[in-house]
């Protein structure tokens, strides 16, 4: 059995290393279609705990990058066939986000849709955050990409994000205090 804590873990650095996940998943007799596999099984248990979730998105972005052709193929349509009957829509999106078929189904989702979906790119923006620069600038870029009529569940989830982690609100909300679209909401 597959622990997928060896690679869904907070540190992804090894993923940019060449052949990275190649790389450990020899170093753990693992295939990349048996990691694919172990996903798969935790999409359809609910299995994968919130850390692992908070680093499915770029792991499986580079996973799905490294299959074969015919791997890829036959994991897309596993994972897609999912979509309708699956409660958990946040993880499944986060798992095929990066692909031609995740970016068609982002986009027939609606404004608010989006926004609820967002957990697993707003938990590590506000996590990276506290300590780097880049990560308030993007969820900046979040914010005002996200129509006016979505802003508040955005702002809803943000602070509740904020409160889950722990995390300092005047670090996190820094660069989005700036924001006046922003400052109007945090008001009501």
């Amino acid at each position: 059995m597959i622990d997928l804590n060896n690679y869904l873990t907070d540190d992804l650095s090894y993923l940019s290393a060449f052949e990275g996940l190649k790389r450990r998943a020899l170093k753990h007799n693992n295939s990349l279609d048996q990691i694919a596999s172990a996903i798969y099984k935790a999409v359809l248990t609910c299995s994968f705990t919130q850390n692992q979730k908070d680093n499915l998105a770029p792991f499986c972005r580079t996973l799905f990058n490294n299959l074969s052709k015919e791997s890829k193929k036959l994991w897309m349509n596993n994972f897609f066939e999912l979509w309708e009957d699956t409660e958990d829509k946040e993880t499944l999106l986060s798992i095929i986000f990066h692909t031609e078929k995740g970016d068609e189904i982002f986009n027939k989702l609606s404004s608010i849709e989006r926004v609820l979906y967002s957990t697993a790119w707003l938990r590590p923006m506000i996590k990276l955050g506290v300590n780097e620069l880049y990560p308030r600038f993007a969820l900046l870029k979040l914010w005002l990409s996200t129509p006016k009529e979505a802003q508040i569940y955005l702002f809803e989830k943000i602070m509740s994000i904020i409160n889950e982690l722990g995390s300092d609100y005047a670090i996190s909300l820094k660069v989005l205090m700036d924001e006046d679209s922003f400052l109007t909401i945090k008001k009501n």
